[in-house]
């Protein structure tokens, strides 16, 4: 039996976020979009690199 809608797209914010926590421990900077209407979940900036 297959997941219903509510549960698979529950997943899948979680495993956003999850991923999302996981680039920001790595140092970047996320920027998480308030409307998903263009299917972009994050926005990632680098910092800049000093040498």
């Amino acid at each position: 039996m297959g997941m219903s809608y509510r549960h698979s797209a529950g997943f899948g914010k979680r495993m956003e976020y999850r991923i999302i926590g996981k680039m920001l421990m790595e140092g970047l900077d996320c920027y998480v979009p308030l409307v998903d209407d263009h299917g972009v979940d994050c926005v990632i900036k680098r910092g800049m690199v000093h040498t």
